[in-house]
């Protein structure tokens, strides 16, 4: 069975894909963020969202 969630990251209903915890990363995010470089205009709007999703996923 395929199970549907919302994106943690875009908020976007999706495919279960990267489950973190209770969060879900979905394909098209998770291809964002591997291909993302540092200098990058949005690399600092993942980043704290990436901190977000793994301080929630694990209680921090």
């Amino acid at each position: 069975m395929i199970g549907i969630i919302e994106c943690s990251m875009c908020k976007k209903m999706a495919r279960a894909n990267l489950i973190l915890g209770n969060n879900n990363i979905c394909t098209i995010c998770e291809q964002k963020i591997v291909g993302l470089k540092t200098d990058h205009e949005d690399y600092p709007k993942y980043k704290e969202r990436i901190k977000q999703v793994l301080c929630y996923s694990y209680g921090m």
